[in-house]
């Protein structure tokens, strides 16, 4: 059945409207409105009012909420499953589910725009707000222009949400302890800090410990400096996907003539390493199988074999410290946390 098929031809059952339970009509009918939901808005009261018939119009799409009956209206469960579907469908609510916090937030989780459909003494309230953006940090975008500069109501915002980092005022993304908050959070809200901010290799690499593909937002510097990268590699490798080709180049080379002489058992095999991500051997020996595939292919002239290699990030990092000619310092996980937990001021 056509997409629009609903709408189109569900107006053949207005004459028959009011026998919901003749078998053909309501198979019909029911199909319909699973088809489009806003073929409720063709039905007569009696199907509006049919809960099974609400239900799955919302489930469709929930702004049909608007085309059903007050009560059913007031139903939490056809609302919940309405605003599932759209948040914005809280328009359609009765005015005392939409003073319902709890729904309200489920309405601002899944479209920020529903805030403003929100009871106006929650949509102005601090805390409430805070929750939202917890749940979407594009409500940011929607809170009063005053709390958007307010540093006490930020730091709690990117604390929640580090994303909310997006839409603060210029001064804030400027603020290191404010940035730090976010992401620690988050690290990708490094793309929302200040220039002079995404410059600072200390803060950039704070991001990687938190997200490794967060380097990305790093100035190209910083994502070009040997040592910074070595540093990243050592907090997340993933975080070499985003460095230059020509640190990349050298990364590789690293990565496959360990794997390669650790699979290698005699003259005559062949070896060609492989890994999936190309940053697999760098991972932790107690990541899942699934995440860190470092195989060979194998040809003994009979047949090709692939097998495991163990995870060599210890001697890959070694190695490229040495090619790069600067000391590497290890840094254990137990380090690493209690870096994540240093207070800004230690910077």
């Amino acid at each position: 059945m056509p997409a629009d098929a609903g709408s189109k031809h569900v107006k053949s059952l207005v004459p028959y409207g009011s026998c919901l339970e003749r078998g053909d009509h309501r198979r019909f009918g029911l199909n319909a409105l699973e088809c489009d939901g806003r073929a409720l808005a063709h039905l007569p009261p009696p199907w509006q009012a049919d809960y099974e018939a609400v239900q799955k119009a919302v489930t469709k799409n929930g702004l049909a909420l608007r085309f059903a009956d007050p009560r059913l209206r007031e139903d939490i469960s056809i609302v919940l499953r309405a605003i599932r579907q759209n948040g914005d469908a809280l328009q359609y609510a009765s005015p005392m589910l939409r003073k319902d916090p709890e729904v309200a937030l489920e309405a601002v989780s899944r479209t920020a725009a529903a805030l403003r459909f929100v009871h106006s003494d929650q949509a102005s309230d601090s805390i409430f707000l805070l929750k939202a953006i917890a749940r979407n940090s594009r409500v940011i975008h929607l809170v009063p222009k005053a709390l958007l500069s307010d540093r006490e109501f930020v730091m709690l915002a990117v604390q929640l949400n580090g994303m909310a980092l997006q839409a603060v005022a210029d001064e804030l993304r400027d603020d290191k302890e404010v940035v730090l908050a976010a992401i620690r959070q988050n690290g990708n809200s490094l793309r929302y800090a200040s220039i002079r901010l995404r410059g600072d290799k200390r803060i950039a690499l704070e991001a990687v410990s938190q997200r490794g593909h967060a380097f990305k937002h790093a100035t190209e510097k910083v994502r070009h400096d040997r040592q910074t990268v070595l540093a990243a590699l050592e907090r997340d490798p993933s975080a070499m996907q985003h460095t230059s080709e020509k640190l990349r180049y050298g990364i590789n080379s690293c990565i496959l003539g360990t794997v390669k002489s650790d699979l290698a058992n005699g003259e005559d095999r062949l070896c060609i390493a492989y890994s999936n991500p190309n940053w697999a051997p760098l991972l932790e020996n107690n990541t899942g199988m699934k995440d860190r595939r470092t195989l060979s292919e194998t040809d003994f002239g009979h047949g090709r074999y692939t097998s495991f290699s163990p995870q060599q990030k210890s001697q890959v990092l070694t190695k490229l410290s040495r090619q790069w000619k600067m000391p590497r310092t290890y840094a254990s996980p137990e380090d690493l946390q209690e870096r994540a937990t240093t207070a800004p001021a230690s910077f």
